[in-house]
C-alpha cells in the first residue's frame, strides 16, 4: 500500500482498533538508528574508514509530541541536531519553521490552524553545502470538519519509515480535550516558591508525573477528569515533564509531556504584568489574548529579549512581564 492510501485509511484503522481495545496515545518509539558494519581490512593496508557525505552526517529531525485541537491548532515538538533551523512541511508547503535549542530539542507551535481533512507533516533540517536531511518518519493528522466528525476530535499517527512497520497512534479521536485522554493543561508558581502542574485524565485513576524522568508527584484524577500535582522544590533550568497514567498492573497506560523552563519569578515592575507560559501557548497567542491583537506580540518580545532567544521557541513555564499599554 502506498504512502497516500495509508493516511486515507490511517483513520479509519486507528478509530476501529481505539474503539475495540481502548488504545491510548502512548510517547512515539525512539527513533532508530541502523548500526552500520565495519569495513573489511584491506589484504594491502589498514583499513580505511568510510567519509559520510554532507547528507549523511545531518542529524535526521524527529517528531516527539503533536498535539492537535479540535480546530486544528497543533503544538509540534521534536529533536533535532543543536542549534538546526527544522523546517515544518505539510505534504511540500512549509508551515512554518523553529531553531532546535543548544540540547537539540525544539517545539512549534502553528499561527495559523490545520484546516479539515487529512494531512501528513514531515520535517527537513538544512546543512552546509545545501545538503538536507528529512525526518524517517512522518506523522498523519485527519482534523474533523468544522462542528463535529468521527469520535468528536482530530486523529494523529506517527507513520511508519519506509520499508515497513505500523503506525503509532498519538491521539485518539473523541478522548478529553484537544482529542487526548491523559494532558498537561497548565503551569504555576505557588506562593511557597513550588511549581504547579495541572491537566486532564481518566476519572480515578492514578498518574506520576516526571522530570527529566525523576517521579516528582503523584495524584489521583478527580471525578471531574483533571488533576494538579504540586512540585515543592525544583531547581532553575529546563526539563521535560512528563505525566503517565498508571494501570491496574503498575504499567503507564497513557502518556503525555511538555517542555518546561523552571524561571525566577520576578516582581512586576511599574506597568508591567506578568504571564506565565502555558503549554500550547506562543508569542502571537499571548498577545491576542492581553493586548486583543497578535501582531503586537513584538512588545512582549522587546520586554524580555533576554531569555526569548528565538520569538518562534518559548517554553512553559517562562515568565514574561507584559508591558501595559494604551
Amino acid at each position: 500500500m502506498n504512502r497516500t492510501a495509508l493516511i486515507a485509511v490511517v483513520g479509519a484503522v486507528f478509530v476501529g482498533i481505539a474503539l475495540i481495545f481502548g488504545i491510548r496515545g502512548l510517547a512515539p518509539d525512539a527513533p532508530t538508528q541502523t548500526a552500520r558494519a565495519p569495513a573489511p581490512a584491506s589484504a594491502t593496508g589498514p583499513a580505511v574508514a568510510p567519509t559520510a557525505s554532507p547528507t549523511e552526517a545531518l542529524l535526521r529531525p524527529s517528531f516527539d509530541v503533536v498535539r492537535v485541537s479540535p480546530t486544528g491548532e497543533a503544538v509540534i515538538a521534536g529533536r533535532a541536531a543543536p542549534n538546526a533551523t527544522v523546517v515544518i512541511l505539510s505534504g511540500e508547503r512549509e508551515i512554518g519553521r523553529v531553531t532546535a535549542d543548544g540540547r537539540g530539542e525544539w517545539v512549534f507551535v502553528t499561527v495559523e490552524p490545520l484546516g479539515p481533512g487529512a494531512h501528513e507533516l514531515r520535517l527537513r533540517v538544512e546543512g552546509p553545502g545545501g545538503a538536507t536531511a528529512t525526518s524517517e518518519r512522518n506523522v498523519a493528522i485527519v482534523v474533523p470538519p468544522r462542528g463535529g466528525g468521527v469520535g468528536g476530535g482530530p486523529l494523529v499517527a506517527l507513520l511508519p519509515a519506509e520499508g515497513g512497520g505500523a503506525p503509532t497512534l498519538l491521539q485518539v479521536p473523541g478522548t478529553g480535550t484537544g482529542g487526548q485522554r491523559l494532558s498537561i493543561d497548565a503551569i504555576d508558581y505557588g506562593e511557597a516558591g513550588g511549581v504547579v502542574v495541572a491537566g486532564r485524565g481518566s476519572p480515578g485513576a492514578d498518574v506520576r508525573l516526571y522530570a527529566d524522568n525523576r517521579s516528582v508527584g503523584t495524584a489521583r484524577v478527580a471525578p471531574d477528569g483533571t488533576w494538579r500535582i504540586d512540585i515543592p522544590q525544583l531547581g532553575e533550568g529546563n526539563y521535560t515533564l512528563r505525566i503517565d497514567e498508571i494501570g491496574p498492573q503498575g504499567r503507564p497506560v497513557a502518556r503525555a509531556e511538555t517542555p518546561f523552563q523552571r524561571a525566577r519569578v520576578p516582581a512586576p515592575g511599574p506597568g508591567e504584568q506578568l504571564v506565565v507560559v502555558q503549554p500550547g501557548n506562543s508569542l502571537w497567542r499571548i498577545s491576542r489574548r492581553v493586548y486583543g491583537e497578535g501582531l503586537r506580540y513584538t512588545t512582549i518580545f522587546e520586554a524580555n529579549r533576554e531569555q526569548i532567544r528565538n520569538p518562534d521557541l518559548i517554553y512553559p513555564g517562562q515568565v514574561f512581564a507584559v508591558p501595559k499599554t494604551n
